[in-house]
């Protein structure tokens, strides 16, 4: 008999009975017994889906090793209870990977968070990358979905200037502490970047 007791998991019921037989002599009576066995199978029927197949995301190049990046998220119309739906997350792709072979980032398995594992302001270090990211349910057989990750690095281009370049001031001996003598002024080319550090004089 086959029943349904929720949360994908399915029972069958074998009954079996089992006879155990002396036979000492004719008024001897047959002796047995019944037993009941339950196997209980769990499926897996449902495959994880991520909440968006494609994430665009735009970063400065003076975020901080270890800053959270990106969060991936994908659920699964299996029972969060059962293996079938828990979700573990993995970067099975990356379009770089740094001369020490270590990865650019790395990915919390149980959140789907996406850190940055080294800095990005080493020279060579590409302006763009793209991840190729997996979510696995933890099945015996298990299924998965994955999904695309693409990060910008906006990059600290340009060096200030002063304007003009040369300052001259004249100032008397007879000058009280604190006396201002001119100002400065300088300007950036990266300035209206809101991802750049903006420093101001």
């Amino acid at each position: 008999m086959l029943l349904s007791i929720g949360n994908n998991l399915w029972s069958f019921l074998l009954q079996m009975t089992v006879q155990a037989r002396d036979v000492p002599g004719q008024i001897a009576s047959s002796r047995f017994a019944t037993i009941q066995v339950t196997v209980n199978v769990r499926r897996n029927p449902n495959a994880p889906v991520f909440l968006q197949s494609l994430y665009n995301l735009t970063i400065s190049e003076y975020i901080s090793v270890q800053d959270l990046v990106v969060s991936v998220s994908a659920t699964d119309a299996d029972s969060a209870f059962s293996n079938s739906g828990r979700i573990r997350y993995k970067i099975i792709q990356a379009s770089y990977t740094p001369p020490n072979q270590f990865a650019q980032f790395v990915i919390s398995e149980s959140a789907g968070g996406i850190y940055l594992s080294q800095p990005l302001t080493r020279d060579g270090i590409p302006n763009t990358f793209s991840l190729i990211v997996q979510a696995q349910d933890s099945a015996t057989n298990p299924k998965s979905a994955t999904a695309t990750v693409s990060i910008n690095v906006v990059r600290n281009i340009h060096t200030p200037i002063f304007n003009p370049n040369n300052y001259t001031a004249q100032v008397y001996d007879a000058s009280a502490i604190g006396t201002s003598l001119f100002t400065v002024t300088a300007t950036d080319g990266d300035r209206l970047e809101p991802y750049n550090r903006d420093v101001s004089p």
